[in-house]
């Protein structure tokens, strides 16, 4: 998996995909292989398919949460990072190469994997920290 997203941060695909691509692939499968990544699919408490546009992640709790079980802190998890998040579980980091990467495109999905990795090694991640001060 390393490899495979190092090959999307060569120079010669900088001008196109930009690191965010990279990382939020990363993030989501580092996540996953750990096994700190419950079914996306579904609402960790009430096990309902989830909808686009009304999943949201708790910075308490793991997994992603229905409309009705989302919690007073809970963060809104977008359709779109909800839908790429599929995507990038089913398909090669190469797969996603020729999309556009803005800093903003998963930024929400890369809280949620952070988050998780945070609160299972009980400690903040400082190159996460370092990597959400880039510009972009």
């Amino acid at each position: 998996m390393l490899l495979a997203v190092l090959e999307q941060t060569t120079p010669a695909q900088s001008e196109i995909v930009q690191p965010w691509m990279a990382l939020t692939y990363f993030s989501l499968w580092i996540t996953r292989l750990l096994g700190l990544l419950p079914d996306i699919a579904h609402c960790t408490t009430c096990g309902e398919l989830l909808i686009a546009g009304e999943t949201s992640f708790n910075t308490l709790g793991d997994g992603l949460f229905c409309a009705m079980h989302r919690g007073g802190n809970a963060s809104a998890l977008s359709a779109d990072s909800w839908q790429l998040a599929q995507r990038m579980l089913r398909a090669p980091a190469a797969a996603f190469a020729a999309e556009v990467w803005t800093r903003r495109r998963g930024q929400d999905l890369r809280r949620f994997t952070v988050q998780a990795l945070e609160r299972h090694l009980e400690r903040k991640l400082r190159s996460a920290e370092a990597l959400g001060r880039l510009g972009g």
